[in-house]
């Protein structure tokens, strides 16, 4: 195996699950990686290609690499069964496919579990600390975050929650009710916390979340979702939404003391949720 070519889809934080589980498996086999962004040429409704901002040791290319599609490699793996393969191309899939003795290997899926790329941890956490400069309002807010003990990020996610049906079908917006009981944890767990509210939607959640006196919700005049992301993990303690976005502020949050609290339901499909381990066990479910 000499090539690593992960297809990225979806927004920032599977995209990050995604490269994770593709730098793991480059330096487990010794091989160069490849992002491949022919995704986003038909389905860009996240911004695109989310990673740009920080320096990851990866070539990045527009058109597909090896342009086979995966059901194409599905095929030619089955046909290996009777000894008549012709790709050059492997695959490794979420589904336990595997076929990674050849050349291009092909990594295709979401990848949503700490024990993808856990072994190369630290690498993983300096890549994605930020190396754009921070706005002037975005660093006076780290520089209060950074003087206390005590602030928590509260992410709200909205936007495409509403207005994709397809996002709304399979993960569906968490109500206030959730947010209620993750304060009053919080309230019974940290000493006098100090609530930083992030949210695609801040008008919404500043209209329909006053659950604490000690509670700022965050306006940036230059602001980008990796800031957003950065400035959500240098606080103490996390409440996420069922959203990879901020599953990976609160797992970016270095903190020994940390108190992450996330929703018991990640989807909105039962046997979907019984099935899911995304959220790590030391994190708090409610």
């Amino acid at each position: 195996m000499h090539e690593i070519i992960v297809r990225l889809k979806g927004g920032l934080g599977n995209q990050i699950f995604q490269f994770a589980r593709g730098y793991s498996l480059a330096i487990e086999n010794h091989a160069e990686l490849y992002l491949d962004l022919s995704y986003f040429h038909r389905d860009a409704r996240h911004g695109g290609f989310m990673l740009r901002d920080w320096s990851l040791p990866a070539s990045v290319h527009e058109t597909s690499l090896g342009g086979i599609p995966s059901w194409l490699i599905r095929i030619d793996e089955k046909l290996n069964y009777f000894g008549s393969r012709w790709l050059d191309v492997g695959l490794i899939s979420e589904n336990g496919r595997r076929s990674s003795k050849r050349n291009r290997v092909i990594v295709d899926g979401y990848w949503q579990h700490v024990r993808f790329f856990e072994n190369h941890e630290r690498a993983i956490r300096a890549f994605l600390q930020p190396t754009v400069e921070l706005s002037d309002d975005a660093s006076a807010l780290k520089e209060r975050i950074d003087l206390g003990s005590s602030a928590v990020a509260l992410h709200i996610r909205r936007g495409d929650y509403l207005s994709d049906p397809s996002a709304r079908q399979v993960h569906g917006v968490l109500g206030v009710e959730y947010y209620e009981r993750a304060v009053r944890y919080i309230h019974s767990h940290v000493e006098d916390p100090y609530f930083f509210v992030f949210s695609d939607d801040i008008e919404w959640a500043e209209s329909n979340l006053r659950l604490a006196d000690r509670m700022e919700f965050v306006r940036l005049t230059d602001s980008s979702p990796v800031v957003d992301m950065y400035l959500m993990s240098r606080c103490q303690h996390n409440v996420i939404a069922n959203s990879t976005y901020s599953w990976w502020a609160g797992w970016l949050n270095a903190s020994s003391q940390k108190t992450v609290v996330a929703p018991k339901n990640w989807f909105n499909d039962p046997v979907s949720n019984r099935n899911t381990s995304i959220v790590p066990p030391e994190w708090v479910r409610l």
